[in-house]
């Protein structure tokens, strides 16, 4: 399939809006649709990516405009139509699917095309919604027929022209809309009971075809509260969302991206993935480069609403020497110990860094952990010396130490 001119919303427009009743006797002939919990089967929640995002949900993305989450996307959508493993599991196949994109700021043929090309996507099973055709009332041409013309998806109207285009997508998997708010209609992103209205269908049609619908938007400005109330608009995105990421800066590596969970409500406590933005070989484009090794901090802290009760380095740097005058400490257990004595986890790191402290890891993939201990003293031996920490150089894609900051990188 090459295009979408020629998919047309079924005849039944009951999906555009959610009749109420109008009087009495309306009122009175609606009943409950009652189901008994006998008559359930029970079944277990099924995954895109695992523990992140789930088949047959609705899972919100945000995060600030230039962090790459478009790109992000892209990358998914890359590794679902060619089956290849998710960068936190890279030695798991994933089943080959289609993919649906919904996307109103990049241009199709110089932005995305080469960014699932450079992602090494197979396009054949990736289709794009443009628009919508459909015809005006009263617009005709010599024949006496309307013409059609295009008008932009809208949310509020166009899900059967959604569910239709998942149908004629073999194997469809993901849909993914960027950004949301792009696709609202007249609908206030602000008003809380309107947002339910629209996005319920939209999470039932995730439902009803099992695809992992997957909605990308940006943060507000406030970094006063805590990070689940940063999504753009009405709280609504992130209660109709059944898992809500973060995306963001590093506040220690300008190059890095964190992707944080913020709401997972299907999954045990799952952490946070790492990735920096590469220029594709070709030059002309980008491409997601993720770290193999899961990160602890949380989307409060990176978010700047968790402060702390205490941020002074010399304080941080003192205790972290008599926290390690024992030996080495897993990194973890270093971190979670910083956070009961009233440390950020920013502050522990940055710490670390300033005594000059080493760091060996045992183990490799994401079951690899991670140990800290204070720096050698300087007359040690050369072979008894790990390595130190150090600014610089480049993280390999596929997860190995060219030279450079371990620290902030695959140890947590």
């Amino acid at each position: 399939m090459t295009g979408f001119s020629s998919i047309e919303p079924p005849a039944d427009h009951a999906m555009r809006r959610r009749r109420t009743p109008r009087d009495e006797s309306d009122a009175e002939s609606c009943g409950p649709v009652v189901i008994n919990l006998a008559d359930v089967q029970p079944k277990s929640v099924q995954w895109l990516w695992p523990g992140r995002f789930a088949l047959g949900k609705l899972t919100l993305l945000a995060g600030d405009p230039g962090l790459g989450k478009s790109l992000l996307t892209l990358d998914m959508a890359a590794r679902v139509s060619t089956g290849s493993p998710w960068p936190d599991a890279p030695d798991v196949a994933i089943d080959i699917g289609g993919v649906v994109l919904l996307n109103a700021e990049d241009d199709v043929a110089d932005t995305i095309r080469p960014r699932l090309d450079a992602a090494g996507a197979d396009v054949q099973r990736i289709n794009l919604i443009r628009a919508v055709r459909r015809r005006p009332q009263f617009d005709t041409d010599d024949d006496g027929q309307p013409d059609p013309v295009e008008m932009p998806f809208d949310l509020r109207y166009n899900l059967p022209a959604l569910a239709s285009t998942i149908e004629a997508t073999p194997d469809c998997q993901l849909v993914v809309i960027d950004p949301i708010t792009a696709y609202l209609g007249g609908i206030d992103s602000h008003k809380n009971a309107e947002l339910r209205g629209l996005l319920a269908p939209l999470s039932d049609l995730a439902s009803r075809h099992r695809v992992a619908v997957v909605a990308v938007t940006h943060l507000n400005k406030n970094s006063a509260g805590p990070a689940i109330y940063r999504s753009m608009g009405s709280l609504a995105f992130v209660a109709a969302a059944r898992a809500v990421w973060a995306v963001t800066k590093d506040a220690d590596d300008r190059h890095r991206r964190l992707v944080l969970p913020v709401k997972i409500n299907l999954a045990a406590d799952v952490l946070g993935l790492a990735y920096e933005i590469r220029s594709a070989e070709s030059g002309e484009t980008a491409v997601v480069a993720w770290e193999p090794d899961p990160v602890e901090v949380s989307a409060d802290e990176a978010l700047g609403s968790d402060r702390g009760h205490a941020d002074d380095g010399e304080d941080a740097a003192s205790w972290l020497r008599e926290a390690l005058n024992d030996g080495e400490l897993p990194a973890a257990e270093v971190l979670r110990q910083g956070r009961a004595n009233g440390f950020t986890d920013k502050a522990t790191r940055k710490a670390f860094k300033s005594i000059g402290g080493t760091r060996r890891r045992e183990g490799f993939g994401p079951g690899g952990i991670w140990y800290w201990k204070l720096p050698e003293p300087i007359d040690a031996p050369i072979d008894s010396i790990d390595t130190p920490f150090q600014d610089g150089g480049i993280y390999g894609i596929n997860g190995g130490n060219n030279g450079g900051n371990d620290l902030d990188r695959g140890e947590l």
